[in-house]
């Protein structure tokens, strides 16, 4: 390996420092200001934007396994932040609502709503994000990581 190519390695490694320590920063400034966590506050933002919303579709939103988003809402649901409500046409269908206390929690949370990293990742070209996810694969090859990896399921906040 050529002194370069040390070089960009460790610039490239000095990037997700800075990356994940202010991931990190934000995710202490919402647990702070809110008492609770990013991935909680992005879920309250996306039932305020999509009142009725399932489990499902939730959990496909902000890229976590229903079983993930079920333990989320169980929080927010104790802490009367948000309302399940079963459809009256179909009692299998719970539908999700942000309570009036949810609304006033997200007035003091420091956005983006998302956390930084998601944020960030949706301001980029497709030909970009395609090119990273390319290079972040080559990066978890060199480390043996599979991509089977069930941190991929869990929001970052949660890790």
């Amino acid at each position: 390996m050529s002194s370069n190519t040390h070089e960009s390695a460790r610039n490239v490694l000095k990037q997700f420092r800075i990356i994940f320590g202010n991931v990190r920063r934000h995710f202490h400034a919402i647990e702070k200001a809110c008492g609770v966590s990013g991935a909680q506050v992005w879920v309250l933002a996306v039932l305020e934007q999509s009142p009725g919303i399932r489990v499902s579709e939730l959990a496909a939103q902000i890229s976590i396994k229903p079983s993930t988003a079920s333990n989320l809402l169980d929080k927010l649901e104790t802490a009367g932040l948000i309302q399940r409500v079963r459809s009256q046409r179909d009692q299998r269908i719970v539908q999700l609502y942000i309570t009036d206390g949810g609304k006033s929690l997200l007035q003091r949370a420091p956005k983006p709503f998302t956390g930084l990293l998601p944020y960030a990742l949706e301001q980029l070209p497709e030909d970009a994000l395609l090119q990273l996810q390319a290079d972040l694969q080559q990066v978890l090859d060199k480390m043996g990581i599979q991509p089977t990896d069930t941190t991929a399921d869990h929001p970052l906040s949660e890790l």
